[in-house]
């Protein structure tokens, strides 16, 4: 095999052109990335790269010497595993295919050379600071833990919105989604940690565990539910940030004829005591209004209203932002100051993250790469969670395909389509749209 790799070393930016090129002259490329800053495992994915050797971050340890990586080609893992028995292996969630059947071959040749505790599959959303705060709001904080379930909550949404469309991985999204890209693996992950029972500790298997057990409560779609619970959709032209912003079906890469949605929302049940009757609302999308990442969790209304008619109390709301402005914002009802009367109103009880801490300095792949280095598998995906996230995956894919589910439109730089807004209305809700932004 080594006689026909093309080895290069080079910018990001002339790496597709030269991968492109050995590819159609029949070679393999692998790419020496020692003295490259900011390449993704992501980036690899998407051009197409066969094989890739460098560091991580030379700024962990403050030089060259930093721990390194070897990336592979999803289909090339078989020929390359037990070779590397022994090393410590570690994949980010783009090694994981696209479907179940995919996904558990990989993962096949994968345990034929490494243990599944030397392997490491990240999700960068586990790295991010405001996602892993919420093991310490829920697990260090009483006043939220004893009242996180079905008897308080009325609903969570769950909303991850990308302002940019797919930025010249036409060709790659086209055969992915939103489902595969973003549902399978960011979002459930961040369901699982909202969703999950108490772990033993923080940095055993017990967490994993727990999260798994979610997985496996998550109710699957009938032809029925699919139809009503889940929305899909590709944006048209329209303003983004401004600028005026091409259709999806006119991107470089794109099959007008493919059924790629840009835009899903899902209304997901979840099968315990804990969360029986609360709806989990999932929505994802390109080419929106803003990028917003945040969780918001809704209370139920108090049971009886001691004040008048047209003063009632709004129903208390826990926001976790994620993007932008790192933060928690609990929205709770208090009397207006004034001489006489009792008129309520709803204020914030605001934290910013970087009032109090300096963020921003590490990377979320950086903080988990830490974690590789020190052996804590804690906020990495299991095989097991790879499975069942996959079988509730495919199980969407496959009624979407029977049912022959329509590709609804919206606007660039909308919040979505029109369906995904009834989709709450039915149940006389309503989207959080936006995230409050610092002044």
């Amino acid at each position: 095999m080594l006689s026909h790799i093309n080895y290069k070393t080079g910018r990001i930016s002339d790496m597709k052109k030269i991968t492109d090129y050995a590819h159609n002259k029949g070679a393999l490329v692998v790419w020496d990335l020692s003295h490259s800053v900011g390449v993704m495992p992501m980036d690899l994915h998407n051009i197409g790269v066969d094989f890739a050797v460098g560091c991580t971050y030379k700024h962990l340890n403050g030089g060259p010497g930093a721990p390194g990586f070897l990336y592979v080609r999803n289909d090339l893992i078989e020929k390359v595993t037990q070779p590397l028995s022994g090393w410590l292996g570690h994949s980010d969630p783009f090694a994981f295919d696209r479907e179940y059947k995919p996904a558990n071959n990989i993962n096949k040749y994968l345990s034929l050379g490494f243990k599944e505790n030397q392997i490491y599959r990240i999700d960068h959303y586990l790295g991010k600071e405001a996602v892993q705060n919420l093991l310490a709001l829920r697990f260090a904080n009483t006043i939220f833990e004893q009242s996180w379930s079905s008897s308080a909550i009325d609903h969570i949404q769950i909303s991850v919105a990308e302002d940019l469309g797919v930025e010249g991985r036409g060709g790659y999204y086209d055969k992915t989604g939103a489902l595969r890209d973003m549902i399978q693996n960011h979002l459930l992950q961040i369901l699982c940690l909202i969703a999950m029972e108490p772990p033993v500790s923080i940095s055993s298997e017990s967490v994993r565990d727990e999260k798994l057990k979610v997985l496996k409560s998550l109710a699957f779609f009938d032809e029925n539910s699919i139809k009503s619970d889940s929305v899909r959709a590709r944006y048209t032209e329209g303003l983004s940030k401004g600028q005026a912003a091409c259709s999806y079906i006119d991107e470089d890469g794109v099959d007008s004829k493919n059924k790629t949605e840009t835009f899903v929302a899902l209304k997901v049940l979840i099968n315990n005591w804990r969360w029986s009757g609360v709806p989990f609302y999932l929505r994802t999308g390109k080419r929106m209004e803003s990028k917003t990442s945040e969780i918001t969790v809704r209370y139920k209304r108090i049971p009886h209203n001691i004040f008048s008619k047209d003063n009632e109390a709004k129903t208390n709301q826990l926001v976790l932002r994620i993007h932008p402005d790192e933060g928690i914002d609990l929205k709770l009802n208090t009397k207006e100051p004034g001489v006489s009367g009792f008129n309520l109103e709803e204020l914030p009880l605001d934290m910013n993250l970087d009032d109090y801490y300096e963020l921003g300095h590490q990377d979320c792949y950086e903080r988990l790469l830490l974690d590789v280095i020190n052996g804590n598998p804690a906020l990495f995906v299991r095989k097991d969670e790879v499975d069942a996230s996959w079988k509730w995956i495919d199980n969407i894919i496959d009624l979407w395909k029977k049912v022959d589910m329509p590709i609804e439109e919206y606007n660039s730089g909308s919040w979505g389509p029109v369906d995904s807004d009834l989709l709450l209305k039915r149940d006389f809700r309503s989207w959080k749209n936006g995230g409050a932004k610092k002044s």
